[in-house]
């Protein structure tokens, strides 16, 4: 596999508080449903993704990389 340098990579994102509801079934428009479980959660797209490049190898002194097969 070889490398190629494409340049920086910036990653921009918003940070939220999410929560995740956990229903047996996606309601129908205007009907409701039962919430089984709530797990509360960080919304984090962009830090997210500059993570899995940073895991990847794909940064590295503030220089991105592209992969090819």
């Amino acid at each position: 596999m070889s490398e190629s340098r494409i340049g920086p990579v910036v990653c921009v994102s918003y940070l939220a508080a999410a929560a995740l509801w956990n229903v047996l079934r996606f309601p129908l428009a205007n009907h409701g449903a039962e919430v089984h479980t709530i797990e509360h959660s960080i919304a984090a797209d962009g830090p997210m993704t500059a993570a899995a490049l940073a895991a990847r190898g794909g940064i590295e002194r503030g220089q991105g990389y592209a992969n090819e097969p």
